[in-house]
């Protein structure tokens, strides 16, 4: 059998001997130390979580007037515009201008735009057949005013220059 090399039993081996430290100015540490930190208790707040901005919903009168634009464009009304009349006209805020081919398109129009103004729940009653037979239907919506013209009619009257002063919103042609 061979004899061990010169190896020691567990347990005795001297410790290495420690280094003198070396003296640092004051407020300095040795590079690779890291300085002693007490541990402090932090409370973590949640942030609150920001709310995507919302767009500002238009007003109800404009929802109409866009309404009203919507269903003349469907029933294939010409040359629409919407007209802001806020600050300019105290009877009303939104002016709606139209132009239909015939009495029959007319009527539709008038129809289609008191349909939709009985279910933003805004009571009105027009006589449309007098009114379509002379080539203009006038429907007072509250805020919103809505005219649908002849072609011969719109260009006699010209509501458009007659308000030039209010801001276009939409033209449609």
């Amino acid at each position: 059998m061979a004899e061990p090399l010169n190896r020691k039993p567990p347990g005795t081996r001297k410790p290495a001997a420690k280094k003198p430290a070396a003296r640092l100015p004051a407020g300095k540490r040795p590079p690779g130390k890291r300085a002693a930190v007490k541990a402090a208790v932090v409370k973590r707040v949640p942030k609150p979580k920001a709310a995507l901005p919302e767009a500002p919903k238009p007003a109800p009168e404009l929802e109409l007037a866009r309404a009203a634009v919507r269903v003349i464009e469907d029933k294939l009304g010409e040359d629409i515009l919407l007209l802001d009349l806020q600050g300019i006209s105290s009877f009303t805020d939104y002016f709606v201008i139209a132009s239909a081919n015939g009495e029959r398109q007319l009527k539709a129009m008038a129809n289609a735009v008191l349909d939709v103004a009985n279910a933003k729940r805004r009571n009105v009653a027009h006589n449309l057949d007098a009114q379509s037979a002379g080539g203009w239907v006038l429907l007072d919506l509250g805020d919103v005013i809505v005219h649908l013209f002849s072609p011969v009619q719109r260009d006699y009257f010209n509501l458009e220059e007659l308000w030039a002063d209010g801001r276009v919103l939409l033209r449609v042609q």
